[in-house]
Order: C-alpha cells, then structure tokens, then sequence
C-alpha cells in the first residue's frame, strides 16, 4: 500500500471512530455558502486541523472543517471549506479531502461554488446549474502515479455531471418555483481575477462562468466513482465588456451570500429527494434494511408490464407508489404520460421499457422510442438488447445500439437501464453484454422483463455485479415476490429490484418492523 494510501486510511479512520454517521452524500460549500451547515442536525464536526493527514483551508470565507450529520432524512458529510491551487497546495492534497468522503461511503457529492457570470445573461445574484466544464488550470487532478484502488489512470469525463441528478435539480427547481440558470463553469488557477481579454476568451470557447475551485474535485470524484451535481453562485459580472467594473473579493462574498439563501433551499430539495441507494454497495443497502425494512421500498421500480395493463390499474399502480414511497413505476410507453402527470409533485420516478420483448427492433426506431417517452414523462429508460445480435456476437451492433439509447437518455437528463434478458444467455454472453453496456455508459444492467420464463437468479446477479464493478448499478427483475427473496437479491448485488408484488414485499416489512 502506497504512503498517500496510508494516509487516506488514517484520515478515514479518525473520522469513522468519533461518529456513528456513514454518509450517503457529500456536499462542498464554497465562498461564503456554509450557511447550510444551519439547517443540519449536527453529530460532529471535525476541523481540518485536527484529522490526520487532512490539508487546511487558508482562505476567508472559508470555516475548514467538516461536518457530519443529518440532513431531510439522509447521513450527509460536508466540507464547510475548501482547498484552491493558488493556496500552494499540489493537486494530489487539493483532491485528498474527495478521497475521504468517497472512502467513508459517500457515493454522491454536491459542489458549490462561487463564480464570476462570463454568460450575458447572468446576473449577480444568479444560480447556474453546472452542466460541464473547462479544465483552464494548466494541470489535472490525477496527474502523478494513479492510485488503482481508487480508480482506473483514464477515467471517463462524458458525464462529468451526472445527467439523472441534473434533471432531478431542474425538476425541483420548477416545482419550487425557483429560476436557476444552466451553464458551463470554466476553472483558471487564480488568485488575481482574469483580466478582460481572458474573460472574453472563456466566454468564447464555451464558458459561462468561471472560477478557481470545483474542477480538480469534480475530477477527482468521478475518478473515485462518485456521481457528481454541481452548482454556481453568480457573484459579479465577468464578461470583459467595456463596462466591467473592478473586482473584489468582498464583493464577491457578499454576493454569494445573496445567491446563498436560493442555492440552500434548491440543496436542501435536492437532498431530500436524492435516491442515495441506487449507488450504494449492497452490504450497507443491506444494513439498512436489516435495521429499518420499510427503507426497502427505495430500490423498488413498482412494476406492470402487461399488456392489457388499463389506465385504472396504472393510476392505481401510482398510487401505492406515492403511499410506499417506492424508487420508481416501470410500465409499458403507452402509459407513460398518465403515470407522469400523477407522479408530478413526487420524487418517484417514472421508468418504461423499450424494445419490448426482444429486442428485435432497428436501433433507430429504439432512440425514436426513447425520445418520445421522455417527451411524455419518463424520467428512466429500460432498453431490451438485440438478443439475436448478441447471439450472432455481432457485439459492435449490440453496443452501438446501447450506446445510441444512452445518449439520447443521458442528454435528457434520464438514467438507462441496459435489459439483457439473462435468462436466455449463457454466462459467457451475460459477461460480454455487461461489459458492452458498461462500456457504451449505461447506469445499469438489468436481469430481464419477466417476459421469459425464470426471472431473476442469484448466480446472475452475482455474475453481473462481478463484471461491472461496484460503480454501475444493477437491477434484479422478475420473480422476486418476497422480502426474503429481495434481500437475497441485494445480498447478491443488485441496487434495484423490480417486482409487480411491491405491496405485498411492504406488507412484509413492516410486520418485520413492528
């Protein structure tokens, strides 16, 4: 084990000792934001001075400590304070603190930042949805020996920003009636402010905010598996027009004070509607329910699939999906627009199948497919592979045709689900289809539909999970009608079970409960 391994640990382990708190999420508060840690139930707290091995903020505005506690419901851990390049630090102390949240379990993270509007439009005051960014650092995060227990020397950007958690900001926006803007945030090393020309230039290649934080930790996150959901406060206009004004850094606090007070309502939303179980190892999925069974009712997609479904029997469907709280409804694409207009003002996820039974369907016609059920509601997509094409092991088919739903999916803001029917493939095929999904960028592998005969087996889901690794989901569906035989699920891997006999699983858990 490397010295920066050793170090991690201690850090990770100084913290685990002094709090009863695992964190599902992450948030970092930048300049002059950490009026959120007011509206957490605090457990403890830990100055950056006192962990082991933990780097120190040195800037104001900056409180440098951290924070665990509870939050609408969930275990979160939040840096009240960051670290900057232009402090002196090296990359590899800038990111350590990413490093620990992700070793002490959080598999989300929410960054904020303080930025300077480069976009026209903006205003001071302004909040931006961080939709991707421009590394204009001069060095990268990872740059140095790769730590491979943390993850792999060439992790994929595409996704930066996780597309599902972006959609979920936008969508709780709306319904709280709060305007944000959307945008791409633009990172220099600082500390002078860029001067006019430099401004112009960022704006030119596609920036619409900038700042001096944010991207080595977004790098460093993603590089560690973690799903990522940034925002801006906009605190001073930074186009390089004729009329710029001067900068200052106590402007720019007093600004984000202002942006501050949106910004904690819209996090404090999206904490509380976050679905912190799709990414969590089964173990503690398993932990969980071992102490509260009714939280099962998170990782369940309320299914119906029958053709002959009516929209009585869907509006029902919802209706014990909004009582149990359930992941999400899955139903054929004709309902898609029913169940999302009942779903609306809940945090429940709207999910339908395309490609339905087979697979047996032009990639084309699937991507048309996609797009018209997002159109109509559907917040995910579960596509059924070319099961033929597969067989034929004609995988450059297979996975440009995973690859064509993703993105359509996943510039919507929606997560995909890759249907593999597992019950007609040997092993040998579940292993390359998985590795093609992973590989095209789906979020999860899915069993089956319940079209065929078997359903869900233990010895799939483990295979799966085996191949994918711990950061991609996987769904367990068909044939699960039990609580026993959920647990036996999750304990095998999955992170999501579908089952048409949801309410009766819940009945189940709440006598164990009580």
């Amino acid at each position: 084990m490397s010295d920066y391994l050793d170090r991690l640990n201690a850090s990770r382990d100084y913290i685990l000792a002094r709090t009863s708190i695992r964190p599902q999420i992450a948030v970092i508060l930048g300049s002059g934001l950490g009026g959120l840690v007011d509206e957490i139930e605090v457990e403890a707290f830990f100055p950056y001075n006192e962990i082991p091995g933990f780097p120190i903020s040195t800037v104001e505005g900056h409180a440098g400590r951290l924070v665990l506690g509870k939050l609408a419901g969930k275990n979160i851990i939040v840096m009240q304070g960051r670290l900057h390049y232009y402090e002196g630090y090296p990359m590899s102390k800038i990111v350590f603190p990413i490093r620990v949240l992700s070793a002490l379990g959080a598999r989300s993270i929410i960054v904020t930042n303080a930025a300077g509007g480069l976009n026209l439009n903006f205003e001071p005051g302004d909040v931006m949805l961080i939709t991707d960014h421009i590394n204009a650092m001069g060095t990268n995060a990872l740059i140095g020996p790769n730590e491979a227990d943390i993850g792999p020397r060439f992790p994929d950007m595409t996704f930066a920003y996780a597309p599902d958690l972006r959609a979920l900001a936008l969508n709780i926006a709306k319904r709280e009636h709060l305007s944000i803007q959307q945008g791409v945030y633009a990172a220099v090393s600082g500390p002078s402010f860029e001067t006019p020309a430099e401004r112009r230039y960022l704006r030119i290649i596609g920036g619409d905010a900038v700042g001096m934080s944010t991207v080595p930790e977004v790098t460093a996150a993603n590089h560690a598996g973690m799903r990522v959901l940034g925002f801006s406060a906009i605190t001073n206009k930074a186009t390089g027009e004729p009329d710029q004004q001067p900068d200052s850094h106590e402007e720019v606090l007093a600004m984000a004070q202002v942006a501050g007070q949106k910004l904690i309502q819209l996090v404090r939303s999206v904490i509380e509607a976050m679905p912190t179980l799709d990414y969590m190892p089964s173990e503690q999925i398993i932990e969980l329910i071992d102490e509260d069974p009714i939280q099962i009712a998170g990782i369940i997609d309320h299914t119906l699939l029958k053709p002959d479904a009516t929209s009585q029997q869907i509006s029902q469907l919802c209706q014990e999906s909004l009582e149990h709280k359930f992941a999400s409804v899955c139903i054929n694409p004709i309902h898609v627009k029913h169940a999302a207009k009942i779903l609306a003002d809940s945090n429940i996820k709207v999910g339908t199948v395309i490609g339905f039974p087979l697979g047996a369907v032009v990639a084309e016609d699937k991507v048309r497919e996609t797009e018209q059920a997002i159109a109509d509601g559907a917040t995910e997509i579960d596509m059924v592979i070319n099961i033929g094409a597969l067989k034929e092991k004609n995988d450059s088919l297979v996975e440009g045709e995973i690859a064509s739903v993703v993105r359509a999916v996943h510039s919507r803001g929606v997560l995909c689900k890759v249907i593999i029917e597992a019950g007609l493939l040997t092993d040998d095929e579940k292993v390359r289809v998985c590795r093609l999904a992973k590989k095209a960028g789906a979020d999860f592998v899915k069993t089956s539909t319940g079209f065929v005969s078997g359903g869900a087996q233990i010895e799939d889901v483990a295979l799966m999970r085996q191949t994918v690794g711990p950061d991609m989901g996987v769904k367990a569906s068909g044939g699960i009608r039990t609580l026993e035989s959920a647990r036996k699920m999750i304990k095998a891997g999955a992170n999501r079970i579908g089952t048409s006999t949801s309410v009766e699983i819940m009945v189940e858990a709440k006598e164990e409960n009580s």
